[in-house]
């Protein structure tokens, strides 16, 4: 988690996924202006956004390619809705 901080400390980003629930609650008290999730729920909420560009997702594995899956397909039915 020390390297997730030194990143927080560099950048602004409105929502942050983490795996343990006690790491959210931390990291929460630490950096307020910032939303924290966690677990698979947590990557859920996230890939189905409607407010970002770009979901950057840093997963290795089938978790990773299930958010992959869960946001390419909001973002695809959000975009023949326009």
């Amino acid at each position: 988690m020390i390297f997730l901080k030194e990143i927080l400390a560099k950048i602004s980003v409105p929502h942050v996924c983490v795996c343990e629930e006690k790491d959210m609650q931390e990291l929460s008290s630490q950096y307020p202006d910032i939303h924290f999730y966690f677990g698979d729920e947590g990557l859920i909420t996230l890939a189905k956004m409607k407010e970002y560009d770009l979901l950057v997702n840093a997963l290795v594995g089938f978790v990773g390619f299930f958010t992959y899956v869960t946001c390419d397909s909001n973002r695809s039915s959000h975009r023949s809705r326009q």
